[in-house]
């Protein structure tokens, strides 16, 4: 008799709260390593070394490779190269209260990709130019749950 009381109550209990995504926010801080290159002209180029840029040296030039960017420089153009770490804090999930996640902290243009247990992708959603990406889970079946995969991180999120 108690445990149908208690499971009956449990029940009534979770029905009353608003439906909403189980997730915690989560702040880290990170170190960002990055090449900075100088020109004569004062022009700076910055390369994160996290993304592993190809960096080519010869007779006449320099070239330095990352993705689609490439920054290629006379030899004697170059004031001078450093290398720099920059520690930057990172706010994973901010909220769920109305099953929207906001992610802080990317870049502008980064796309957070939503998968399935099974590797399916189900959705994307870009960063905006303030560096922030707003992903809403009530779009997504209910009794599921996700991964929400950031260029750097991955969350598991159970949608209910």
């Amino acid at each position: 008799m108690k445990k149908t009381l208690l499971k009956t109550l449990a029940l009534f209990c979770m029905m009353s709260f608003p439906v909403m995504a189980a997730a915690q926010e989560e702040t880290k801080t990170v170190v960002v390593q990055y090449l900075v290159v100088t020109e004569n002209s004062g022009a700076e180029t910055t390369f994160e070394l996290a993304k592993q840029p190809t960096i080519t040296f010869s007779d006449a030039t320099t070239m330095v490779v990352k993705g689609e960017s490439e920054l290629t420089l006379v030899v004697t153009d170059v004031k001078n190269y450093k290398f720099t770490k920059e520690e930057k804090t990172v706010t994973s999930i901010k909220q769920i209260p109305t099953q929207e996640v906001t992610f802080k902290g990317l870049k502008a243009g980064e796309t957070v990709r939503v998968f399935t247990l099974d590797g399916r992708l189900v959705g994307t959603v870009k960063a905006e130019s303030d560096g922030i990406s707003n992903l809403d889970l009530s779009t997504l079946p209910a009794g599921k749950v996700y991964i929400l995969r950031t260029p750097s991180t991955s969350y598991k999120v159970a949608v209910k």
